[in-house]
């Protein structure tokens, strides 16, 4: 299991229900709702970095 994916199972994202965000060295280098965007943001300033993007759920999503 990656870093990022740690962090991201345990960190509190409830702030950013509802975005897509994208995790570098266990940071959100970038969140909002425009996926082709963040990733074309995140590539340019972290070119050589592995991300993990995930999609966080509102409060009313049911995850099945």
């Amino acid at each position: 299991m990656s870093k990022n994916f740690e962090w991201y199972i345990n960190a509190n994202l409830e702030h950013d229900a509802g975005n897509w965000i994208v995790i570098i060295d266990e940071k959100i280098v970038a969140s909002g709702i425009d996926l082709k965007s963040l990733l074309e943001e995140t590539d340019r300033k972290f070119p050589h970095k592995e991300s993990l993007i995930a999609r966080i759920p509102t409060k009313d999503t049911l995850i099945l």
